[in-house]
């Protein structure tokens, strides 16, 4: 093969450069290394906190709750002054009221008292959450 010092024209050095492309070790520059440093640490990021909200009991860490399955709205039901209870979807398919505009919307602090003022039979309203299991009652008493 060539030496450098023995290239004598540029079609000669032009074939020991092809030969010779991937056989020269290049150092790795700092930017490209901080770069995928970056990208490897905020991928991690990413899995810590998306497994973390399956271990925990309380509410998933900055809100990822699509990656875990659960979902931060309590099972809302009405319970009737004669004694029966409803669901809120039974009770958005009969009457017409308990309507969620939109996922964002705190559930437990906006239809519990839209129900009581549009259902004059119910005596409480009970919300139950899932994580961390608790009940909550709300009078509809006036």
């Amino acid at each position: 093969m060539y030496r450098v010092g023995e290239v004598e024209s540029r079609s000669t050095l032009r074939r020991w450069c092809i030969e010779h492309a991937n056989s020269i070790d290049r150092p790795i520059s700092l930017p490209v290394a901080l770069g995928g440093i970056f990208f490897a640490a905020y991928l991690g990021f990413q899995g810590f906190f998306a497994v973390s909200c399956l271990a925990v009991d309380y509410g998933c860490l900055l809100t990822w709750t699509m990656y875990s399955g659960r979902s931060p709205s309590p099972d809302i039901f009405v319970e009737w002054k004669s004694g029966g209870e409803a669901t809120l979807a039974e009770i958005q398919q009969k009457y017409g009221v308990g309507r969620v505009l939109g996922s964002k919307v705190d559930e437990g602090k906006w239809v519990p008292p839209h129900l009581c003022a549009n259902l004059p039979d119910a005596q409480f309203v009970r919300l139950e959450f899932r994580r961390p299991n608790r009940t909550e009652r709300f009078s509809c008493a006036p």
